[in-house]
Protein backbone atom coordinates (compact mmCIF):
# COMPACT_ATOMS: atom_id res chain seq x y z
CA UNK A 1 0.00 0.00 0.00
CA UNK A 2 1.49 3.32 -1.03
CA UNK A 3 1.63 6.41 1.16
CA UNK A 4 -1.11 8.10 -0.87
CA UNK A 5 -3.48 5.15 -0.45
CA UNK A 6 -2.81 5.02 3.30
CA UNK A 7 -3.43 8.77 3.60
CA UNK A 8 -6.69 8.58 1.68
CA UNK A 9 -7.82 5.69 3.87
CA UNK A 10 -7.09 7.79 6.96
CA UNK A 11 -9.06 10.71 5.53
CA UNK A 12 -11.99 8.36 4.79
CA UNK A 13 -11.96 7.10 8.39
CA UNK A 14 -11.92 10.67 9.73
CA UNK A 15 -14.82 11.64 7.46
CA UNK A 16 -16.87 8.60 8.57
CA UNK A 17 -16.40 9.45 12.24
CA UNK A 18 -17.20 13.12 11.57
CA UNK A 19 -20.42 12.24 9.75
CA UNK A 20 -21.47 9.87 12.54
CA UNK A 21 -20.78 12.44 15.26
CA UNK A 22 -22.59 15.14 13.28
CA UNK A 23 -25.58 12.84 12.85
CA UNK A 24 -25.60 12.02 16.58
CA UNK A 25 -25.32 15.71 17.50
CA UNK A 26 -28.16 16.60 15.11
CA UNK A 27 -30.33 13.81 16.51
CA UNK A 28 -29.64 15.01 20.03
CA UNK A 29 -30.43 18.58 19.03
CA UNK A 30 -33.74 17.53 17.47
CA UNK A 31 -34.60 15.45 20.51
CA UNK A 32 -34.51 12.16 18.61
CA UNK A 33 -32.90 10.24 21.45
CA UNK A 34 -34.03 7.31 23.52
CA UNK A 35 -33.62 9.32 26.72
CA UNK A 36 -35.67 12.36 27.51
CA UNK A 37 -33.89 15.72 27.30
CA UNK A 38 -35.58 18.44 29.36
CA UNK A 39 -37.24 21.11 27.23
CA UNK A 40 -35.12 23.88 28.73
CA UNK A 41 -31.81 22.22 27.77
CA UNK A 42 -32.68 21.40 24.13
CA UNK A 43 -31.44 24.76 22.87
CA UNK A 44 -28.32 24.47 24.99
CA UNK A 45 -27.59 20.95 23.70
CA UNK A 46 -28.33 22.03 20.11
CA UNK A 47 -26.07 25.07 20.38
CA UNK A 48 -23.36 22.97 21.96
CA UNK A 49 -23.66 20.33 19.23
CA UNK A 50 -23.55 23.03 16.53
CA UNK A 51 -20.50 24.65 18.14
CA UNK A 52 -18.61 21.35 18.36
CA UNK A 53 -19.55 20.37 14.81
CA UNK A 54 -18.22 23.73 13.53
CA UNK A 55 -15.00 23.41 15.55
CA UNK A 56 -14.57 19.82 14.38
CA UNK A 57 -15.23 20.84 10.76
CA UNK A 58 -12.58 23.55 10.98
CA UNK A 59 -10.10 21.13 12.56
CA UNK A 60 -10.91 18.51 9.92
CA UNK A 61 -10.29 21.10 7.20
CA UNK A 62 -6.94 21.97 8.75
CA UNK A 63 -5.98 18.27 9.00
CA UNK A 64 -6.96 17.64 5.39
CA UNK A 65 -5.06 20.75 4.25
CA UNK A 66 -1.96 19.59 6.14
CA UNK A 67 -2.23 16.07 4.71
CA UNK A 68 -2.59 17.26 1.13
CA UNK A 69 0.16 19.87 1.60
CA UNK A 70 2.50 17.13 2.84
CA UNK A 71 1.50 14.91 -0.09
CA UNK A 72 2.25 17.73 -2.55
CA UNK A 73 5.63 18.38 -0.91
CA UNK A 74 6.51 14.70 -1.03
CA UNK A 75 5.50 14.34 -4.68
CA UNK A 76 7.60 17.42 -5.53
CA UNK A 77 10.53 15.89 -3.64
CA UNK A 78 10.12 12.60 -5.53
CA UNK A 79 10.14 14.52 -8.83
CA UNK A 80 13.67 15.73 -8.01
CA UNK A 81 14.89 12.13 -8.36
CA UNK A 82 14.52 12.29 -12.14
CA UNK A 83 16.80 15.34 -12.45
CA UNK A 84 19.81 14.58 -10.24
CA UNK A 85 23.34 15.74 -10.96
CA UNK A 86 26.16 13.20 -11.29
CA UNK A 87 27.46 13.84 -7.76
CA UNK A 88 23.97 13.46 -6.29
CA UNK A 89 23.47 10.18 -8.15
CA UNK A 90 26.78 8.86 -6.80
CA UNK A 91 25.81 9.77 -3.20
CA UNK A 92 22.34 8.20 -3.40
CA UNK A 93 23.63 5.26 -5.48
CA UNK A 94 26.22 4.49 -2.81
CA UNK A 95 23.50 4.41 -0.15
CA UNK A 96 21.27 2.14 -2.25
CA UNK A 97 24.20 -0.13 -3.18
CA UNK A 98 25.16 -0.52 0.49
CA UNK A 99 21.47 -0.81 1.49
CA UNK A 100 21.85 1.97 4.07
CA UNK A 101 19.60 4.95 4.66
CA UNK A 102 22.37 6.91 6.36
CA UNK A 103 25.41 8.52 4.80
CA UNK A 104 28.59 10.17 6.05
CA UNK A 105 29.39 12.99 3.64
CA UNK A 106 32.25 15.49 3.67
CA UNK A 107 31.39 18.85 5.16
CA UNK A 108 32.12 20.82 1.99
CA UNK A 109 30.46 18.43 -0.49
CA UNK A 110 28.01 20.50 -2.57
CA UNK A 111 25.92 17.40 -3.40
CA UNK A 112 24.94 17.00 0.27
CA UNK A 113 23.74 20.58 0.51
CA UNK A 114 21.81 20.23 -2.74
CA UNK A 115 20.18 16.94 -1.69
CA UNK A 116 19.26 18.44 1.68
CA UNK A 117 17.72 21.49 0.02
CA UNK A 118 15.67 19.22 -2.28
CA UNK A 119 14.43 17.19 0.70
CA UNK A 120 16.17 13.99 -0.40
CA UNK A 121 18.50 13.98 2.65
CA UNK A 122 17.90 15.06 6.24
CA UNK A 123 20.69 15.94 8.68
CA UNK A 124 20.91 13.07 11.16
CA UNK A 125 22.36 15.10 14.02
CA UNK A 126 23.19 18.67 14.78
CA UNK A 127 26.33 19.30 12.76
CA UNK A 128 29.45 20.22 14.68
CA UNK A 129 31.78 22.81 13.22
CA UNK A 130 34.96 20.85 14.01
CA UNK A 131 33.82 17.70 12.23
CA UNK A 132 34.72 17.27 8.56
CA UNK A 133 32.14 14.52 8.02
CA UNK A 134 28.42 15.07 8.53
CA UNK A 135 25.75 12.41 9.02
CA UNK A 136 22.64 12.43 6.83
CA UNK A 137 19.57 10.18 6.62
CA UNK A 138 17.36 9.52 3.61
CA UNK A 139 13.68 10.03 4.54
CA UNK A 140 11.60 6.84 4.43
CA UNK A 141 9.32 7.93 1.56
CA UNK A 142 12.40 8.80 -0.55
CA UNK A 143 14.05 5.50 0.43
CA UNK A 144 11.01 3.53 -0.76
CA UNK A 145 11.10 5.36 -4.09
CA UNK A 146 14.84 4.73 -4.40
CA UNK A 147 14.18 1.02 -3.82
CA UNK A 148 11.69 1.10 -6.71
CA UNK A 149 14.27 2.80 -8.93
CA UNK A 150 17.19 0.75 -7.62
CA UNK A 151 18.32 -0.79 -10.93
CA UNK A 152 18.20 2.51 -12.81
CA UNK A 153 20.02 4.39 -10.04
CA UNK A 154 22.73 1.75 -9.61
CA UNK A 155 23.42 1.47 -13.34
CA UNK A 156 23.64 5.26 -13.66
CA UNK A 157 25.90 5.49 -10.61
CA UNK A 158 28.20 2.74 -11.92
CA UNK A 159 28.40 4.44 -15.33
CA UNK A 160 29.35 7.74 -13.66
CA UNK A 161 31.97 6.01 -11.49
CA UNK A 162 33.43 4.21 -14.53
CA UNK A 163 33.58 7.46 -16.51
CA UNK A 164 35.28 9.22 -13.59
CA UNK A 165 37.82 6.40 -13.30
CA UNK A 166 38.61 6.71 -17.03
CA UNK A 167 38.96 10.48 -16.71
CA UNK A 168 41.25 10.07 -13.69
CA UNK A 169 43.34 7.53 -15.57
CA UNK A 170 43.58 9.87 -18.59
CA UNK A 171 44.62 12.75 -16.30
CA UNK A 172 47.28 10.60 -14.65
CA UNK A 173 48.59 9.56 -18.05
CA UNK A 174 48.70 13.19 -19.23
CA UNK A 175 50.50 14.17 -16.04
CA UNK A 176 52.97 11.33 -16.47
CA UNK A 177 53.65 12.35 -20.08
CA UNK A 178 54.06 16.02 -19.19
CA UNK A 179 56.36 15.12 -16.28
CA UNK A 180 58.39 12.94 -18.63
CA UNK A 181 58.64 15.75 -21.20
CA UNK A 182 59.75 18.19 -18.49
CA UNK A 183 62.39 15.72 -17.37
CA UNK A 184 63.62 15.27 -20.95
CA UNK A 185 63.78 19.06 -21.43
CA UNK A 186 65.81 19.43 -18.25
CA UNK A 187 68.17 16.72 -19.38
CA UNK A 188 68.66 18.38 -22.80
CA UNK A 189 69.38 21.77 -21.20
CA UNK A 190 72.14 20.30 -19.09
CA UNK A 191 74.05 18.94 -22.12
Amino acid sequence: MSFLEASLETVRDILKSWILSLAAATALWLGLTYFKVPESSKWFVGTLALFFSIVFSLQLGKWMYDIFKRLRQRSATIEYLSALSDKEVVVLGGCVRDNRRDAEIHKYEPAAESLTHKGLLDPATKQQEESLMHSYVIPMFVWKELQHRKDELLSRSEAINARRAQEDQARKEERRISDQQRENDRYRRRW
